[in-house]
């Protein structure tokens, strides 16, 4: 029968091994390693660096943002919109993760990315908005246009990025696994 290990089934062996080898401690070290042991000890650290990385990633968007229109009410709806899609995104693994093996690296990368070509996207549609705006067009006006323009280079480019990370779903390289 097949056994599914937990983290905390693995810190029971731990503490087990700590335990018995307690009296060597002193002069050796000793590690769990192994096709269990990796995974779950990598899951866990993957799940406290996303948490970090995210609130790094947020703080320096919005400085970024704030520099980059020296307002302080743009940036947060950029934010706001790349957070909704994360949140869209997360429950997309999560149901894919129903069905299949999702890499525990995906979340992590998913949110690098989702700030990276948001950010990189809303600045080329609210740049244009901008100069339509300079132009002399209407609010309406505006948008229409920047949303035509800048809206075709930023579908066809973020269906790119979700073709390619898409395709490392297909990857037999070891790292994606976990």
């Amino acid at each position: 029968a097949s056994t599914t290990w937990t983290t905390k089934d693995l810190d029971q062996v731990k503490k087990e091994i700590n335990r018995v080898f307690a009296p060597l401690e002193e002069k050796y070290e000793w590690y769990v390693t192994g096709g269990i042991a990796i995974p779950l000890e990598l899951q866990e650290h993957v799940t406290e660096d996303v948490e970090k990385i995210d609130v790094v990633t947020v703080s320096l968007v919005l400085i970024l943002l704030f520099l980059v229109f020296l307002s302080v009410v743009v940036p947060t709806i950029p934010v706001l919109a790349i957070g909704m899609a994360l949140i869209c995104g997360h429950m997309f693994l999560w149901l894919l993760a129903q069905t299949t093996e999702v890499p525990t690296l995906m979340l992590s990368v998913m949110t690098v990315v989702a700030f990276g070509a948001g950010v990189d996207y809303i600045i080329f549609i609210l740049n244009r908005y901008k100069e339509e705006r300079q132009a002399q067009k209407s609010e309406a006006e505006a948008i229409d246009i920047a949303i035509h323009h800048s809206g075709e280079s930023v579908t066809a480019s973020g269906t790119t990025v979700m073709v390619g990370f898409g395709s490392l779903t297909l990857s037999s390289f070891v790292f994606l696994r976990y």
